[in-house]
């Protein structure tokens, strides 16, 4: 089944590749992904990644798990993707 992540996290060098390497360990592969900074007056500069990638829900609930533990994110939600999205 399809999932759709929604990731917010530092903008630093090396978080992209950090949240790629937890999707990678778990035999994940990726079929989309958007990344763009989020701006906001006074607070450290974010970025917002969208990626979509398809697993079980037990292994998508533990790369969620992961992510959150072994890179600086401020927020991770996923959902399964129905077909009307894209």
């Amino acid at each position: 089944m399809r999932h759709r992540f929604l990731i917010l996290a530092q903008r630093q060098a090396g978080v992209v590749p950090r949240i790629l390497g937890v999707l990678h360990a778990r035999g994940l592969e990726l079929e989309a992904l958007r990344v763009a900074p989020l701006a906001r007056a006074g607070a450290p500069p974010l970025a917002m990644l969208t990626l979509v990638t398809a697993g079980e829900p037990a292994a998508i609930e533990r790369v969620a798990q992961k992510i959150r533990q072994q890179v600086r994110v401020q927020h991770v939600a996923y959902w399964p993707q129905t077909r009307k999205e894209n």
